[in-house]
């Protein structure tokens, strides 16, 4: 049976995720959000039965089967736990939440309501290229793995965006927090190596913005570069850069080992080996223009 979804998310999130699960067949039958404008006029369009005021109306409803939580960081973990204790199956997008013991209390709910399903997402390992990468890892292709790199460069997550949860880290804002997560996930999906020792280095270059200036002050990181000591000797190192000029996204993920080096760049897929050293294209998912 397809699952009746309710979305508490922020008003960007579920102005995002309303139309794409519906195009995928979930019927979408309640949202909440701090703006109950947006909400209504979401649930208006796209005739949503509830468009709750506060986001507990909605985990009690009986026409949610699962709830979709993309809301602000600092209430995440909040939200969750309310939906597992609901009787609601959940999928939480990252950060789950903003300490270890909110994060604790997570797991151990779902591990009690072990007949509910409850996933922090990250999608990124879904992709096409990242399925092949550890397909082929675990094949062998690149023989016994040493070092997993992976580099971002993107433009500010603040944008032209007025003072908000993004500028403290301790709210959960910052380059670590919005886009670490899903490169955490992916050194341990693709290898299999769990995370032993971490060293890391966060930087926040523009304290203040166009529109965050005078007594506010941006204190989340807009650079972060951390290293992981994994399990088996395997080493990884991530580099989070926020500061394209003109925007520009930049993406590459490797995989190297003693026998071959394996690294997607956007979302195409190449590799190389020891007898065979020339780049060649393994999966293409890139369309030009």
């Amino acid at each position: 049976m397809i699952p009746r979804i309710g979305i508490v998310a922020t008003p960007d999130q579920v102005a995002l995720l309303v139309p794409i699960l519906k195009s995928l067949g979930f019927p979408v039958t309640a949202i909440w959000c701090k703006s109950f404008a947006v909400a209504t006029k979401l649930s208006r369009e796209h005739g949503i039965v509830l468009c709750a005021r506060q986001f507990q109306d909605l985990l009690l409803h009986s026409s949610v089967d699962l709830v979709y939580v993309a809301t602000e960081p600092g209430l995440q973990a909040e939200v969750t736990v309310k939906a597992l204790t609901s009787g609601k199956h959940c999928i939480c997008q990252k950060p789950s939440s903003l300490c270890r013991a909110e994060a604790e209390k997570i797991l151990s709910l779902s591990s009690y309501y072990a007949q509910l399903i409850c996933i922090v997402e990250s999608h990124l390992r879904f992709l096409p290229a990242f399925i092949r990468m550890r397909e082929l890892v675990a094949r062998g292709y690149c023989g016994r793995l040493m070092v997993i790199e992976s580099r971002v460069l993107m433009g500010s997550l603040l944008q032209d965006e007025p003072y908000s949860w993004k500028c403290d880290p301790i709210l959960g804002g910052g380059a670590l927090s919005t886009v670490g997560p899903h490169l955490i996930d992916l050194v341990y999906f693709v290898s299999g190596k769990r995370a032993e020792k971490v060293h890391s280095c966060l930087k926040t270059f523009k304290s203040q913005t166009d529109k965050i200036r005078g007594y506010r002050t941006v204190l989340s990181d807009d650079f972060c570069a951390f290293e992981i000591q994994c399990s088996d000797n395997v080493c990884a190192s991530v580099t989070i850069n926020t500061h394209s000029i003109g925007g520009r996204f930049e993406f590459e993920f490797s995989v190297t080992g003693l026998d071959g080096r394996l690294v997607v760049r956007g979302l195409d897929l190449y590799g190389s080996r020891k007898d065979s050293p020339q780049e060649e294209l393994l999966l293409k998912q890139r369309t030009e223009g």
